[in-house]
């Protein structure tokens, strides 16, 4: 598979510098043809030795009448057609005849200025051709110029070599055609080995087989990048590997979590329904009690597993509702503390007497508050003090503040991860590992920060910072 991925590679590179080289060819060639014609005022396209040729032609234009040299009618149609001027002159330079004549044209010239004329082409600033010629014994030269620019360049060459000169540019050519066509093999060959490692890289990376390249050469910026996509995917990896390996075990813990509520439920059930009849009034109450107490403790596990998985499918329903934050914190505080459990608990709630108007997913702001508080709750002893206080300044701000154990500076890393539960105790840890996560993922869906400050054996502060979405009219 890799010969024949690189043996196409070898053939497109040999297919480009073949077409580069025609490419090249007829570019030169063009270039060349451009700079040996030119475009005749009547707009056909001829050599740059039409001048010339005109010019030794024009002679037989010129004639003698009654001993005066004219130029023929003809003559003066191809002048006009061409767009030419002509100057006729006697044996001593002296002007005889003329037609169309710039006027920066000289009307006499010397034999040293005629050489001139005949080695540059040039009049003044015209491009002019100068021709010899002899009519009934009397010598003359006449002189046309052309409405083109014109540059005459001289080459010499060696006599010896000459004859053989058209073999030899041949020879050249053919000889530039085959280094080009084996460098460009060569290269190609170069190229698709390197190319070649590239993609067997990215293949060894997809099936995390890959080892380091050494970051050198012309690839040494892919080889780089490959080596930092090989670490940052084993960083990955890992990272999921561990997120894994706490949800599975975040997957028992649960499973174990929903049962212990489960089997006090049955059996409490069991006594109310088995028609004893030593099940006084007071015992039947207390049954009622633990049952709705662990069905309160199964429905919020449930409910954390539900809001995790819309939070994970990033399909969280919000419900947003205009509420007073001051009121709501309150009967949250008042709910944790009718449960029994949490009955003899301090909680000290602090805060302005007017409402705190916020608009917000009553629901889920209420789960953020409760799991905050349970977590510091269940995690410190029972003699914790925790106090609650919302401000209101720039934004809106509640802390929640223990004098508890606090938590290690290991464990604050890992506090508002999912699935995490905390360990930083003698107990068996509580709750679904969700609170905190959940918390998190909630002030962020409403614009808001959440932060945690703690020290171990002093306690520990969460602050959570919301915007004020909508004030009281």
């Amino acid at each position: 598979m890799h010969k024949i991925s690189g043996f196409k590679s070898v053939i497109f590179i040999y297919t480009i510098s073949i077409i580069l080289l025609i490419a090249a060819t007829l570019s030169i060639a063009w270039y060349v043809t451009h700079l040996t014609t030119i475009v005749r005022p009547d707009g056909q396209s001829s050599t740059s030795n039409w001048p010339q040729q005109y010019t030794e032609s024009f002679i037989d234009n010129i004639t003698v009448e009654k001993g005066i040299p004219v130029i023929s009618e003809q003559g003066r149609a191809s002048l006009r057609r061409n767009q030419l001027w002509i100057q006729l002159l006697d044996s001593e330079g002296n002007q005889i005849i003329q037609y169309d004549k710039p006027t920066d044209a000289m009307d006499s010239y010397s034999f040293s200025e005629l050489l001139t004329v005949q080695k540059t082409n040039r009049v003044a600033e015209h491009t002019a051709f100068i021709m010899p010629m002899t009519v009934d014994g009397d010598d003359l030269t006449y002189i046309i110029g052309f409405p083109v620019n014109l540059s005459k360049r001289t080459m010499y060459f060696n006599s010896d070599s000459y004859g053989g000169m058209r073999s030899s540019i041949f020879a050249l050519l053919i000889g530039v055609v085959i280094f080009v066509l084996i460098a460009g093999l060569i290269y190609g060959v170069w190229l698709t080995k390197h190319l070649s490692k590239i993609v067997v890289s990215s293949r060894e990376i997809a099936t995390r087989s890959y080892s380091s390249i050494k970051e050198t050469g012309v690839f040494s910026d892919a080889y780089s990048s490959l080596n930092q996509l090989d670490i940052e995917i084993q960083k990955s990896d890992a990272f999921r590997e561990k997120a894994d390996a706490m949800k599975q075990e975040w997957i028992a813990n649960i499973t174990h979590d929903l049962k212990t509520p489960l089997s006090p439920i049955k059996g409490y059930a069991e006594l109310l329904t088995d028609g004893f009849s030593t099940n006084s009034e007071e015992d039947i109450v207390r049954y009622g009690e633990n049952i709705v107490n662990n069905v309160l403790s199964t429905e919020r596990l449930i409910n954390d597993l539900k809001l995790v998985y819309q939070m994970e499918s990033g399909a969280v329903p919000l419900n947003m509702q205009q509420i007073d934050l001051s009121s709501e914190v309150r009967e949250t505080i008042i709910d944790l503390l009718n449960q029994p459990k949490f009955a003899d608990r301090s909680i000290e709630y602090r805060c302005e007497d007017a409402p705190v108007k916020i608009t917000v997913d009553p629901m889920l702001i209420k789960r953020t508050i409760e799991n905050i508080i349970i977590n510091a709750l269940i995690h410190n002893p029972v003699e914790t003090e925790i106090i609650v206080v919302l401000e209101v300044a720039d934004e809106i701000t509640l802390s929640i503040k223990d004098n508890g154990k606090g938590i290690s500076d290991e464990e604050m890393k890992k506090v508002f991860d999912r699935y995490y539960r905390g360990n930083h105790n003698d107990e068996k840890p509580e709750g679904s590992g969700l609170g905190l996560a959940i918390a998190k993922q909630v002030i962020e869906l409403h614009n808001g920060k959440i932060a945690i400050r703690s020290t171990s054996d002093e306690g520990t502060t969460i602050l959570i910072h919301l915007p004020k979405k909508a004030e009281e009219n």
